[in-house]
């Protein structure tokens, strides 16, 4: 008989970790070394999460019982209705800036006016907020209406108590370690964009899938070229970021996103041709196999990503997994014979043994490298030692905005962009905001993913595949982002986090518009055939 010790075992050495190992044993004997109060913690934070899944899935909002629009949001061909001039304007800042997060990653974080700590990605907010209140909004009924939009006012009114307390003591630190939460208004700018304009999704979704090619072609250039340059390139104006520094994790996000796009919206909406769709698979798959030679976490992602869009297919399975898979032999086969070998920096390389070194490493870290074995322990150790010290210092509030963590646990670095968190986003928002706002964290996602897939069934029951695809490529790519964000603390900067929170908005917004939601502001008059807001 399989004994549970040995299968427990079995699954703390995937960890690597020796003490891992002695931590569930004293969770299991509920001996010395086992801290009930964060086991406790953990339960309640899955507990809260599942019942507010339960909750939508069981009793959703009367208002999104039935689909009340009746257009089809993806035709990039609605009509706009009239709206100020500034709100247009942010409309064309958010997406110029969204590009510039895709083009130059973290080196786009750094824009900023000189001398002051205002980067592209907060003068893109204060437009926003000037934007938004240039319109008539009935942002607490919106609220009332979206379970999404409820709980992410919860989540920020929480973080930004938090950073009221802490200003005082921190000043500047507390709003820059606050980012992790007020970036969330960008989601809350996406959401009453497409409210009261529904026409733009159709348009911002033919802009992505013109303008992704391009950067997909991109990629494997900018990490060859951030390889080989590494700190020594040219450097962003006034700063000591180089202009090409981008991370191989986030560039394997961007290109999962994509390629769920592209299976799961436009297999159904048949925007590209079958030929651009494979070719455009093809390479992207090869910018994952690229990618994933520099960075175990971002491999993760894409992995989990692409397995939720396979899952989420309504057809086409067989075709995607034939096209990656003769992709991957393919590649692997020729690199293995060619032998090609190219040095980086932190003693990796670019090549098919270390693309196998790093898969092997993730199935069984004990397998991998001693610097890769090295590199999990430390990660859990931290993970481990925040926890620990959140729940026996400060469970409810955490340790709020201003201290610097990164030099509490040993992760800061150095330079002008020293990490100050956990080398974990979700970790960083339970050390930033205790355990009400990591649950709030977990029901937050929850909740959001639920009501798509919910409004997701409705469409395809009506027919309407590809607007019900959206759904389910938005929780694919929020997912994939979420992910990596584990690996590396993605969502404390706006090159990550704004795209997270842009498809979030989206996500929250189409309840809304398929429940036909209306701005006071708008005239009913204008509600005609073939309008957007059709009934």
């Amino acid at each position: 008989m399989l004994r549970i010790e040995t299968v427990l075992g079995s699954a703390i050495d995937l960890l690597g970790t020796d003490a891992g190992s002695g931590a569930l044993v004293a969770a299991i004997s509920g001996g010395p070394g086992f801290n009930w109060a964060v086991f406790g913690m953990t339960i309640a934070s899955f507990a809260a999460a599942a019942f507010a899944a339960w909750r939508v899935t069981v009793n959703p909002p009367a208002s999104h019982d039935e689909l009340v629009l009746e257009a089809n949001l993806l035709n990039p061909d609605l009509p706009l209705r009239p709206e100020p001039r500034l709100v247009g304007s942010f409309e064309t800042v958010l997406l110029v800036v969204l590009g510039v997060y895709l083009v130059l990653d973290r080196a786009g974080a750094w824009i900023h006016i000189p001398g002051t700590p205002l980067f592209i990605g907060e003068l893109m907010i204060a437009m926003g907020i000037g934007a938004m209140a240039s319109m008539r909004l009935p942002i607490g009924r919106a609220i009332r209406m979206s379970p999404s939009l409820k709980t992410l006012t919860f989540w920020m009114g929480w973080g930004a108590a938090l950073l009221v307390l802490a200003i005082t003591e921190y000043g500047e630190d507390a709003i820059r370690d606050s980012a992790l939460w007020y970036y969330g208004i960008a989601g809350v700018f996406a959401t009453f964009l497409l409210v009261s304009n529904p026409g733009r999704l159709g348009r911002w979704l033919k802009l992505y899938r013109t303008v992704m090619p391009y950067i997909l072609a991109w990629f494997p250039l900018a990490l060859i070229l951030n390889a080989l340059f590494g700190s020594g390139g040219p450097m962003v104006p006034f700063s000591q970021i180089p202009v090409v520094s981008h991370k191989s994790g986030n560039v394997a996000v961007f290109t999962t996103i994509y390629l769920a796009y592209i299976w799961l919206v436009d297999s159904e909406a048949n925007d590209y041709t079958n030929t651009q769709r494979t070719a455009l698979t093809t390479g992207g798959i090869l910018v994952l196999l690229f990618a994933g030679m520099q960075n175990r976490g971002g491999l993760v992602a894409a992995a989990v990503g692409l397995s939720i869009a396979v899952a989420l297919m309504k057809r086409r399975r067989s075709e995607f997994g034939l096209i990656v898979g003769g992709a991957v032999a393919i590649t692997l086969t020729l690199a293995l014979v060619s032998n090609v070998s190219v040095p980086l920096f932190g003693g990796r390389s670019l090549s098919a043994d270390q693309l196998i070194t790093n898969v092997t490493s993730i199935i069984d870290p004990g397998s991998g490298s001693e610097r890769e074995t090295s590199t999990t322990e430390w990660r859990l150790e931290i993970w481990g030692k925040v926890l620990d010290d959140v729940t026996e210092d400060s469970p409810i509030m955490g340790f709020g905005p201003g201290p610097h963590l990164g030099e509490l646990y040993g992760v800061a670095g150095k330079g002008e962009d020293s990490l100050r968190n956990p080398h974990n986003s979700h970790v960083g928002i339970l050390a930033r905001m205790g355990f009400v706002g990591a649950v709030a964290w977990a029901v937050l996602w929850t909740v959001w993913a639920v009501q798509l897939l919910l409004l997701r069934q409705r469409l395809l029951r009506r027919g309407r595949n590809a607007e019900g695809a959206v759904g389910a490529w938005l929780v694919a790519g929020a997912v994939t982002i979420l992910i990596n964000a584990i690996f590396d603390p993605t969502l404390e900067g706006p090159q990550i986090a704004i795209w997270l929170w842009l498809l979030f908005g989206v996500g929250a917004a189409l309840p809304l518009l398929y429940a036909g939601f209306e701005l006071s502001w708008i005239d009913d008059a204008t509600h005609t055939e073939g309008s957007a807001s059709v009934r």
